[in-house]
């Protein structure tokens, strides 16, 4: 609720419930493109979790055209 309202929220579960409703699997380039559309051009995109979820998301990132400069992460492993 505290975010400004030009940022979103794109929940997806890769293992859901039966009573989930929103995306299932992994962020993809489809659901980042889906869900980003013409803000990637021109967007600072931050990023936490684990390395190989990291990797891929950065991957995804740079396949709908965000520049690697642009990709912000923080990697951590439990």
């Amino acid at each position: 609720a505290a975010m400004p309202g030009n940022v979103g929220v794109v929940h997806v579960l890769s293992e859901a419930g039966e009573g989930w409703e929103g995306r299932r699997g992994r962020v993809s380039a489809e659901v980042i493109r889906d869900s980003a559309g013409d803000l990637l051009a021109d967007a600072d995109v931050f990023l936490c979790g684990p390395p190989p979820m990291m990797e891929a998301l950065s991957e995804a990132l740079r396949e709908c055209g965000v520049a690697k400069r642009r990709i912000h992460t923080e990697r951590f492993a439990l």
